[in-house]
């Protein structure tokens, strides 16, 4: 009778749990909870990776994603800025969220292509936490043409990224966001030194 209820597997547990993460940033005014979905949305693909996921699971993850890290974001965006301007970008951003993600599904690469989803919405998320309001305003707008666009994105493996950059998301939700933010804007502008020792590597 719920047929739906048996494809699920543990991975597609951490992506409902990024969804409540957003859905509860929503109604008690708390955009820190991204952070936390942020944190679901990394586990999710580690189970999903070690233990499998299947095509379900994919396509509820970028369910999940869009809602949590495109539409939640600009929702708080405009909660600060209004106005036709604030909203007409807002909704682009919305835009190419749905854009990335739909991408993301049906094209295969050992790397991303365009800046994810996740990141672009951290990066937002941290910048909006820090209430630094006009320079979120401002960023919007690249962000959104870098999900989209055809650069490519390293998949960070590496457990000496990931670790500090882990703590770095756990740090924004206790109240110190600064960290995270300059990690994601590093990140979103390093194809511009993709032919640095050291770096080139990261694209595998």
């Amino acid at each position: 009778m719920f047929s739906t209820l048996r494809k699920l597997t543990i991975a597609d547990v951490f992506t409902i749990s990024n969804l409540f993460f957003g859905f509860l940033a929503v109604i008690t005014g708390n955009l820190r909870y991204v952070f936390i979905s942020a944190i679901m949305d990394g586990l999710d693909g580690m189970v999903a990776r070690s233990a499998g996921s299947g095509e379900f699971g994919k396509e509820l993850d970028s369910l999940a994603d869009f809602f949590s890290f495109g539409l939640v974001p600009a929702f708080f965006l405009l909660k600060f800025h209004a106005g036709t301007i604030a909203l007409a970008v807002a909704f682009f951003y919305v835009c190419c969220a749905m854009l990335r993600l739909a991408r993301f599904n049906v094209t295969e690469s050992r790397n991303f292509i365009g800046l994810p989803v996740t990141a672009s919405a951290l990066l937002l998320s941290s910048v909006i936490v820090c209430e630094k309001l006009e320079l979120a305003l401002y960023l919007i707008l690249p962000l959104s043409l870098a999900m989209i666009c055809d650069v490519t994105y390293p998949k960070i493996r590496s457990k000496k990224i990931l670790l500090p950059a882990s703590i770095f998301v756990i740090l924004a939700f206790f109240g110190q966001a600064a960290p995270l933010a300059v990690m994601c804007a590093a990140y979103s502008i390093l194809p511009l030194f993709r032919n640095l020792p050291g770096v080139r590597e990261l694209w595998g």
